[in-house]
């Protein structure tokens, strides 16, 4: 499953991440990398997304999210 299927109040733990290597890098230093949690804060149409990792929240878009592979955690 990608997070762009995830609603808000899930948790995601990420298991890949299938950006090209710039964006990954980034998301990376942002504390987003596989083996990571994400909490789904608020979530548009659109599949624009505000996640929350580690305390801090970000904003993610539609191409990304659908891009992010893992599971929900229960």
């Amino acid at each position: 499953m990608t997070l762009i299927d995830c609603r808000v109040g899930d948790v995601f733990t990420i298991s890949q991440i299938r950006l090209e290597e710039a964006l990954r890098h980034r998301l990376q230093i942002l504390g987003i990398l596989p083996g990571g949690r994400l909490q789904v804060l608020h979530k548009k149409r659109c599949g624009t997304m505000v996640v929350r990792t580690m305390g801090v929240r970000y904003a993610l878009g539609a191409g990304a999210a659908r891009k992010i592979v893992g599971e929900r955690a229960l």
